[in-house]
């Protein structure tokens, strides 16, 4: 009896200090103020938002996987509590700016979970810096150049941001989160104060840089960096077959389907993805797929 009673109280010890070590932290890395939550020990676990979101996306995993791991969640410059990057922005630029908070964080090897946008800033980090990672999650999203299409809905998007706020991307995108045929109220309430937090300079310049990004399956046939990536079988954003696309070119990649899932997986599917991510990031060695 007093033996789990003291079980009890130190797991609750535990949760408690992950908790309070989830409190925003800010670093300065290349003249920005930089806004992450950080906890746990061991293997480190960085985790890059979508669009047009923030670090609290990923509240599940990093109150979970804390317990086990150093899990470090980054606000991309512009969104949540970073300040943001005047003029245009790329998804390199991007990670560029997560290369910088890791280094005065003095991150070593991460395993890298970028969600939709933060999948193609995972990206642009792995071709920058293969050296740098343990491994690789890429979490409904895609390596493929933005169409001509979604191109020009972007950039007339960040138009009307400019002029008129945030209210335009939240109306655009919130429909589109939740599973084809099945937004479930609640989740397009939690998508929607997610997006409510991201300023205009955020939010424009990086639809224009989502715009501009350069196709990356050609660069991705040739890493070894162990992968996964995880979809959901009825997301309206990034659809399953992209993913698969992404998947197949890949030497070193496991592809994980979810049944009905949508675009927010880690709000969707919070247990199952973190499942899926401690497992995977047990897989990795030490030294990634980097020659």
């Amino acid at each position: 009896m007093l033996r789990r009673l003291a079980t009890l109280v130190l797991t609750m010890a535990v949760q408690v200090s992950i908790v309070a070590a989830l409190a925003t932290r800010t670093v300065m890395a290349n003249d920005l103020k930089i806004a992450y939550s950080e906890a746990g020990a061991g293997t480190p676990l960085v985790f890059i938002h979508g669009f047009p979101l923030n670090r609290h996306l990923w509240d599940a995993q990093v109150q979970d996987l804390a317990a086990d791991h150093r899990v470090i969640a980054i606000d991309l410059p512009g969104f949540g509590d970073s300040q943001a990057r005047g003029g245009s922005v790329t998804m390199d630029v991007l990670a560029a700016d997560v290369h910088a908070v890791l280094q005065q964080l003095r991150v070593e090897r991460p395993v890298i979970i970028g969600h939709s946008m933060g999948g193609f800033v995972s990206l642009a980090y792995a071709e920058r810096y293969p050296q740098d990672l343990r491994g690789l999650v890429l979490v409904s999203t895609n390596a493929e150049a933005s169409s001509e299409k979604r191109a020009v809905a972007h950039r007339a998007l960040a138009e009307q941001v400019r002029e008129v706020g945030a209210a335009p991307v939240i109306d655009a995108f919130a429909p589109l989160m939740g599973p084809a045929g099945a937004l479930d109220p609640a989740l397009d309430l939690r998508a929607r104060a997610l997006m409510a937090t991201a300023s205009r300079d955020g939010l424009a310049s990086c639809l224009v840089g989502m715009s501009q990004r350069p196709e990356r399956l050609k660069w991705l046939s040739t890493s070894t960096i162990p992968a996964l990536v995880l979809t959901g079988t009825a997301d309206q954003t990034i659809p399953m077959a992209a993913s698969q696309r992404m998947a197949a070119v890949m030497s070193n990649a496991k592809l994980v389907a979810l049944e009905g899932g949508g675009h927010l997986l880690p709000l969707e599917r919070p247990a199952r993805l973190t499942a899926e991510i401690r497992q995977f990031a047990r897989t990795c060695p030490p030294t990634g797929g980097a020659e």
